[in-house]
């Protein structure tokens, strides 16, 4: 094969530029592709399959239903407990937790606060990050079903613990970023400095595995600091999560059970207005929206470029392999096979396409060692895992060259495998008189 290759280099040098051209493209292409594929399948850190959200209502003043004594704060608080108890006793509920409408845990709007620390060399260094309330006492950490590492209080403490005006509860990530590998963050503290004469940071109280609030992101780095829940701060950004059975799924449950918790839900000035999935409401956030269109414009131009590679590439690698009766005449007067003539067409396309991919992929390693590989949809990399393959650039880089020459030798396999097949099977005498 080497020999016929060598024999007609003219020819060859062509389909092995054209090789390294589609090699360079089909990288540039997939690799977004596979990276926002990979992160969207990662584990979202909570149990969101087994969660319903319920948004409350206000009963304005114009209405009938409206009761000006129901509207003083203690009994608006009165209210509230009361529908928490009411969705609590409904079948299949297992707990349920207050959520601010616009700063749930799925990727709604977020609040973010710096945190300093001191790195390996004994610099102070700053690190930004997600913040979220827990509400005191409200089963916060075990409606969402988060999971606490080893050495950390349970998810039933954590959502019950009291906790000082430092104290944070943060994510596995966050916690190894600033004290790097151990076996137990619990009271470590951070290096930012207060005007409280203590000269103590925020002390760690629990640590959770890795959530991602952002579902195009990898395991985020959040921090949970205390909160006195208050339905009059704001009653119509006040939703519920509510944690199911594993008997039920929330749309099931919301099908058999969702009328009735709603007409059921009247309480002083307080109803439930809104009921769904919490899955479904994730997914309107425009966090998630513009991830799933950028994702869904990434995969279209990927298909577009398979398509168009598919019939470029192959339809050379076709015309080429038609030309080759003679050599295949040749071949089988010398006593050569169909498989032995079937398999050396192919097995030079393949030489072709392997050395074309090679250095492709070689010349992406230097665009990419400077410029970087995928990491996502305009995200930093600093939000995804240390240990993962998308950060760690030789893994990444051979991942993704796998991936390519799979691509490029399905593609050209095709193209040569038809045309090979018919003339290993031609006559060699006939083969040798039309050429």
């Amino acid at each position: 094969m080497l020999k016929n290759l060598l024999a007609q280099r003219r020819r060859n040098i062509w389909l092995l530029l054209e090789m390294i051209v589609v090699a360079v493209v089909t990288w540039v292409v997939i690799d977004p592709v596979m990276v926002l594929m990979s992160v969207g399948n990662w584990p979202k850190g909570y149990e969101q399959d087994r969660l319903v959200y319920m948004e409350l209502g206000l009963i304005k003043p114009r209405s009938a239903r409206y009761s000006a004594e129901a509207a003083d704060s203690a009994e608006m608080v009165k209210a509230f407990d009361v529908i928490v108890d009411r969705m609590k006793n409904m079948p299949d509920v297992e707990s349920v937790t207050p959520v601010s409408a616009g700063l749930r845990i799925d990727g709604s709007w977020s609040s973010n606060m710096g945190l300093n620390y001191i790195g390996d060399e004994g610099d102070t260094l700053r690190t930004f990050v997600f913040l979220y309330s827990r509400s005191i006492g409200r089963d916060y950490f075990t409606t969402y079903g988060m999971r606490p590492v080893a050495g950390s209080p349970s998810a039933e403490e954590l959502s019950s613990m009291p906790m000082a005006d430092k104290d944070i509860i943060v994510t596995e990530t966050l916690a190894r970023k600033m004290f790097g590998e151990r076996d137990n963050y619990i009271g470590l503290c951070t290096a930012d400095n207060f005007d409280d004469g203590t000269g103590v940071g925020r002390r760690i109280v629990g640590v959770v595995e890795d959530v991602r609030p952002w579902q195009s992101k990898g395991a985020s780095r959040v921090l949970w600091m205390d909160e006195n829940f208050d339905i009059n701060e704001d009653p119509e950004s006040t939703a519920l999560a509510v944690r199911l059975s594993d008997a039920v799924t929330p749309q099931e449950w919301i099908n058999k059970y969702g009328s009735d918790a709603r007409a059921g839900s009247y309480a002083g000035n307080l109803y439930i207005k809104y009921i769904d999935t919490y899955a479904s409401i994730a997914r309107t956030t425009w966090q998630d929206r513009s991830a799933t269109s950028q994702k869904r414009l990434k995969i279209v131009l990927l298909v577009f470029f398979l398509v168009n590679l598919a019939l470029g590439v192959a339809g050379t690698f076709y015309l080429q392999t038609r030309q080759r009766s003679h050599d295949a005449g040749i071949m089988k007067s010398f006593g050569a096979t169909r498989g032995k003539v079937f398999g050396s067409l192919v097995g030079e396309a393949m030489l072709i396409t392997v050395a074309g991919w090679l250095i492709g992929c070689l010349l992406y390693m230097h665009y990419g060692m400077k410029e970087g590989l995928s990491v996502g949809i305009d995200w930093n990399n600093s939000y995804l895992p240390a240990g993962c393959w998308i950060v760690n650039f030789w893994e990444h880089f051979g991942i993704v060259s796998a991936a390519v020459l799979v691509v490029l030798a399905v593609i050209v396999l095709i193209g040569v495998s038809f045309p090979a097949r018919r003339i290993a099977r031609v006559n060699p005498v006939d083969a040798l008189r039309d050429e």
